[in-house]
């Protein structure tokens, strides 16, 4: 069991290594996500344009959040737009679960 899965991660990151196209680009969105993170968390709400850089990082680091992850399952730039959108889809069943307040029964 502990094999297969070693071996899994081990193709995985030969076919990653072996692409010369999807290594920069996915290196770019994870650096432009912790850019982002990093520039949500540090700013402070002192002035309108650190209010408006807040608000384009909270929209973009899901955004590039979601795109790392569609490059990760297909290492491949076509349809990348499309794969992020059908992750996104995917997983807004769970984030409304999640940010749904508690039943009080």
């Amino acid at each position: 069991m502990y094999s297969t899965s070693i071996n899994a991660i081990i193709s995985a990151a030969r076919s990653l290594v072996g692409n010369r196209r999807s290594l920069p680009l996915m290196l770019t969105v994870y650096v432009a996500l912790l850019a982002a993170i990093c520039l949500f968390v540090s700013t402070r709400e002192a002035t309108v344009s650190q209010l408006l850089l807040t608000l384009v990082t909270v929209v973009a680091a899901p955004a590039l959040f979601f795109v790392l992850q569609a490059v990760i399952v297909g290492p491949t730039t076509r349809g990348l737009i499309t794969r992020s959108l059908k992750l996104l889809f995917v997983s807004l069943p769970v984030v409304t679960l999640e940010a749904s307040p508690p039943c009080m029964a």
